[in-house]
């Protein structure tokens, strides 16, 4: 059971005719917090297909909610959750009934479903979740869990359940005092009750208090009711449960043990006093998730498994990606090639087209000319045509008239010729005129049809030059290419020999350390006098070799100044070798090779092993560049550096005591 304290006296408003199956849940659809990431949506679907669902009624929605406790409290936070649709509210409690705290099948490791009816979390008090004990919590993995108590509608006392029980309700046919099932039957529901009072004494210092309804969940219950407890004693009997109250109808209360299950559980004999026992007891615990975590051995096995398959998975897909990046990049190339030739021709192509539709305007401007030419031409033999009608009418005229009259139709006539004659001249004069302009304009039409050949032999030539100077660069790009890649085999070579030679030159010289350290102080038992003799050979020996990548620096030719002795120490393995030098080594083997060797000899030591190992003379004489792998170069570096700054106290101290 959980409250809040009231804004608002009256708000809440009781819908009295819920659904007869779940008088909690109005549509059909239910939720799932938080899912795992490897739980899929395929996964619910195959789990609730028998409820009507399928892969289309299955959604990820993301709800944003602001948390009242924790570190998150005060912000705004987006919730994953799963929204389940079923096709009736029926179907929605038949999957809630059977499936709720169930596995989900085929998800590793096992997730537990578990629903929700709302995509929201609740938002539980800080003085009331402190107050709750931990000692004794509820189990909710079953679909028959106890949960909080249905506001009883014929009850007389009906404003009392809608404040929060308290052990002074009595113990009527309608009324339960508020039992907690959880723990043992008699120390649990005695703390229980002390809790109670103390929420009630809590609440009624403060404000009114409601109950809030959204939390409460009722489920079908047909045949056999049973009420799943977590930690009831198996030494209880059923008398214990039933001395805190609990009596349904006058019903006495069956005690019974699930032996395959192992869970202890309540039963009644009647279908209905259980589902009203159902919804009677409180619940004070939240939600909550349990998952299944299989044996250490088998799960760790499983994991790794798991783990080295997916790394070999997505290995195959790097390099199936590799190959077809080439394939695709060599591909990409080719059709950049193309669309370049391509794009060339095109070019080539609308040229030539506005050239041809240049040349045919030409024809059709020089066939119009001719067009207009023929008409004009025959205006003029029309016009010659009317003169001779004219001329037979003026010969027939005198033919048929006397001298008077022949006289003035000669005189007329003489006028007409004169007309004619003017008017042939014009006509002659005209016909040049156009004969003329004709010959003008096919003298203009071929100087262009001159010029317009030159510029499609000028535009062809200079395409054709265009065409080999382009097959030439592609030429000298694919040249480019081959050689480019040519020489960048080479280099590769190059650089693998290299590194095979510095390798085998390393080797030897490993080998070469080994063997004067077995022929010099391989026999025999290994102590500070010869840990000495070995320190001033190597010192002489690094102090007059000459480095380089045919004979280059490794940690077995550096004279370390340590009194452990060489054949226990992993020379072939120089970072580990490296790593158990310490600063107190050093000064270790400086002690006691003080108790050997004099005054005099012992500063030259310190001197030697001083400017030996200074960084600046490691770099003058350029030793780490002959060491081909990086981690033994630093490693190298940071030692040498350690053993300077180790020695360096000692040959100020012994300066003093240099001999003149």
């Amino acid at each position: 059971m959980r409250f809040k304290h009231s804004r608002a006296k009256g708000q809440r408003a009781e819908k009295l005719d819920q659904d007869e199956y779940q008088p909690f849940l109005t549509q059909p659809i239910l939720f799932i917090p938080n899912p795992p990431p490897h739980v899929k949506l395929h996964h619910i679907a195959a789990t609730l297909q028998d409820f009507g669902t399928s892969v289309h009624t299955v959604f990820f929605v993301s709800v944003k909610q602001r948390p009242r406790l924790g570190k998150f409290s005060g912000k705004n936070m987006r919730r994953r959750w799963i929204r389940v649709e079923f096709p009736c509210i029926e179907l929605a409690e038949q999957a809630y009934v059977q499936c709720h705290r169930h596995p989900i099948p085929g998800v590793h490791p096992q997730v537990l479903l578990n629903f929700r009816f709302t995509p929201y979390f609740p938002s539980v008090s800080s003085d009331i979740s402190s107050k709750i004990p931990q000692a004794v919590p509820l189990r909710k993995g079953s679909s028959r869990a106890l949960q909080p108590a249905r506001k009883l509608t014929k009850s007389p006392d009906e404003e009392n359940l809608k404040r929060p029980h308290s052990t002074s309700i009595k113990k009527t046919r309608h009324e339960r005092r508020d039992v907690s099932l959880a723990g043992e039957a008699n120390t649990g529901s005695k703390a229980f009750s002390d809790l109670l009072e103390a929420l009630d004494q809590d609440v009624a210092d403060h404000a009114t208090c409601e109950y809030v309804p959204e939390q409460r969940v009722l489920h079908p219950i047909e045949e056999e009711a049973e009420v799943e407890t977590q930690s009831i004693s198996r030494d209880s009997a059923g008398a214990a449960v039933e001395d805190v109250g609990w009596e349904v109808d006058s019903k006495p209360i069956l005690w019974k043990i699930n032996a395959e299950k192992m869970v202890e559980v309540l039963s009644s004999e009647a279908c209905t006093e259980a589902k009203y026992d159902h919804a009677s007891v409180p619940n004070y615990t939240e939600p909550s998730q349990f998952f299944y975590h299989p044996s250490d051995a088998h799960g760790t096995q499983a994991f790794i498994d798991a783990q080295t398959h997916t790394i070999h998975s997505l290995r195959k897909e790097l390099n199936a990606l590799l190959k077809a990046s080439e394939s695709q990049t060599l591909i990409i190339e080719g059709l950049r090639t193309h669309n370049r030739q391509l794009e060339w021709e095109k070019s080539d192509l609308l040229r030539m087209l506005d050239t041809s539709r240049e040349t045919g305007m030409r024809h059709v401007q020089i066939i119009q000319a001719q067009v207009e030419e023929m008409e004009k031409r025959l205006s003029f033999v029309e016009v010659r045509l009317d003169l001779a009608e004219t001329k037979c009418r003026v010969l027939e005229q005198e033919r048929g008239c006397g001298a008077g009259k022949k006289e003035r139709e000669r005189e007329e006539a003489e006028t007409e010729r004169q007309k004619l004659a003017e008017l042939e001249d014009s006509c002659r004069h005209l016909a040049a005129l156009i004969a003329h302009d004709a010959h003008q304009k096919h003298l203009t039409s071929q100087r262009e049809h001159v010029i317009l050949r030159e510029k499609l032999v000028t535009e062809q030539a200079r395409r054709f030059q265009e065409q080999d100077e382009r097959r030439r660069i592609l030429a000298q790009e694919e040249a480019s290419r081959k050689i480019h890649g040519t020489d960048e085999r080479q280099r590769r070579e190059k650089d693998r020999r290299r590194k095979l030679k510095r390798e085998l030159a390393e080797t030897k010289e490993r080998k070469r350390c080994r063997e004067r350290d077995m022929r010099l102080w391989g026999t025999g038992e290994w102590n500070c006098k010869r840990a000495l003799e070995r320190f001033k050979v190597l010192l002489s020996e690094f102090e007059t070799i000459t480095f380089t990548e045919d004979q280059p620096l490794t940690a077995t030719t550096v004279p370390w100044p340590v009194l452990s002795d060489p054949f226990e120490m992993d020379f072939d393995d120089g970072g580990k070798t490296l790593e158990n030098l310490e600063w107190s080594m050093v000064e270790a083997f400086f002690k006691d090779v003080g108790r050997l060797v004099d005054i005099a000899e012992y500063w030259s030591l310190v001197e030697r092993t001083h400017r030996v190992f200074h960084p600046d003379r490691w770099r003058a004489r350029r030793l780490l560049e002959t060491v081909l792998d990086d981690d033994i170069r630093d490693w190298l570096e940071t030692k040498g550096n350690m053993v300077s700054q180790a020695v360096t106290p000692l040959w100020k101290e012994a300066k003093h005591y240099r001999p003149l």
